[in-house]
C-alpha cells in the first residue's frame, strides 16, 4: 500500500543570508499587523460596551433613586399631614367633649333643676359659672316655649328665643352644639364674634323636662388647634360643620398682606 501523502511548502530563501525573501517577509508582517489591528479594535469595542453599560446602569440607578426618594418624601408628607390632622381632630373633639360635660354638669345643679327657684338665684349660678370658665361668653335658661327665664349680662334681656337656631336644636332634648355666626343672631345675643352654643335639657327631680340651658363659648381654643395644623409651606387645616359651614381656619390660600 502506498504511504501517506506528504505536503511540502516551498519558501524561497535568499541564498546569501539563508532567510526568506523580502516579498514573503512583507506578506507575513502584513498578516501579523492585521491581527494586531483586529485585536486592538476588539478591545475598543469591548471597552465602549462596558462604558455604555456602566452609564446606562448609573442613569437607571439615578432614575430609580429619584423615584424612590420622591415616593418616600410624598409618603412622609402624607403621613405627616394625616398625623397632624388626627392630632388636631382629637384636640378639637376633646374641647367639644369638655364643653358638653361642663354644660351637663351645670344642668344638674340643684337650683337650676328646681322649677320653683327664683330667676335671680338661677342667674347668680350662671354668672358664677361663666366667670370661672375662661371660654364662657354667657349662659341662659329658657322655658320650653323659648322664653328667657334667667341669663347672664345682656342675655337676660334677649326676649324670645323660639326662632333662634340654638334653641331649635335644644328642643331635640339632647345635648346639642350649635355654631352661631350670623350677624343678626350675634347682635341679638350681644356678641361681636362667632360663638359655639352648647344646649342641653333641664329636668326636675321627677325627670320631667321643663327648661333648656344654653352656654355660649368662645372658639379661641378650637381656632388655636386648627391653626396649628401645617403641611409644608402652604398646607393648612380647617373645621366645618356637617352642613359645610366654615367654623375655623380657611378653605383657600390667604393672600399675603401688603406692607403698610
Amino acid at each position: 500500500m502506498p504511504g501517506p501523502a506528504a505536503c511540502y511548502i516551498m519558501i524561497p530563501v535568499n541564498a546569501a543570508r539563508g532567510r526568506p525573501s523580502r516579498r514573503i517577509s512583507r506578506a507575513l508582517l502584513s498578516e501579523r499587523g492585521g491581527l494586531r489591528f483586529f485585536a486592538k479594535d476588539l478591545r475598543v469595542k469591548i471597552t465602549v460596551i462596558l462604558l455604555s453599560f456602566v452609564l446606562v446602569s448609573l442613569l437607571a440607578a439615578a432614575v430609580i433613586s429619584h423615584a424612590l426618594v420622591a415616593r418616600i418624601v410624598r409618603d412622609s408628607i402624607e403621613r405627616s399631614a394625616l398625623d397632624s390632622a388626627r392630632l388636631a381632630g382629637n384636640i378639637v373633639e376633646s374641647a367639644l367633649e369638655r364643653r358638653v360635660a361642663l354644660v351637663e354638669l351645670l344642668s344638674n345643679y340643684p337650683v337650676l333643676r328646681d322649677p320653683a327657684a327664683a330667676p335671680a338665684s338661677k342667674a347668680g349660678v350662671l354668672s358664677l359659672f361663666v366667670e370661672g370658665y375662661p371660654l364662657g361668653k354667657g349662659a341662659v335658661i329658657t322655658d320650653t316655649g323659648g322664653g328667657i327665664v334667667a341669663g347672664t349680662g345682656k342675655l337676660a334681656g334677649v326676649g324670645g328665643a323660639e326662632e333662634a337656631a340654638w334653641f331649635v336644636n335644644a328642643e331635640s332634648a339632647v345635648t346639642f352644639l350649635t355654631f352661631v355666626y350670623q350677624v343678626e343672631a350675634l347682635a341679638q345675643l350681644g356678641f361681636d364674634e362667632d360663638v359655639l352654643a352648647v344646649s342641653t335639657p333641664v329636668r326636675d327631680s321627677n325627670n320631667q323636662l321643663f327648661a333648656y340651658l344654653a352656654l355660649f363659648t368662645s372658639l379661641d381654643d378650637i381656632n388655636g388647634s386648627v391653626k396649628a395644623v401645617r403641611v409644608k409651606s402652604s398646607g393648612h387645616g380647617f373645621l366645618i360643620t356637617s352642613t359645610g359651614t366654615l367654623v375655623s381656619g380657611y378653605l383657600f390660600i390667604q393672600a399675603p398682606k401688603r406692607p403698610c
